[in-house]
């Protein structure tokens, strides 16, 4: 999420299909929402999806993420062959 021009580095919790809480997290801790669904889709870098299924997705970041050490380990184990 975008604050002020700088990317806001505290964690967004995009789970669920209600708006901010002011609950208590377990373990302490800020619990921070989205203010509506553009700030969601904004957080996850998905615009295509309702909140239902934004609050299951997994962020296309982190697939990428995820796929590129998926490709390292791999590689590694193919060149020991």
């Amino acid at each position: 999420m975008v604050v002020r021009g700088e990317l806001d580095p505290r964690p967004l919790d995009v789970t669920g299909s209600g708006g901010p809480s002011d609950k208590p997290r377990v373990g302490g801790g800020i619990h921070r929402k989205p203010k509506n669904i553009a700030d969601a889709s904004d957080a996850m870098g998905i615009d295509w999806m309702s909140r239902k299924d934004l609050s299951q997705a997994i962020p296309p970041a982190y697939s990428k993420y995820i796929g590129e050490q998926l490709r390292k380990v791999l590689e590694a184990a193919r060149t020991a062959e």
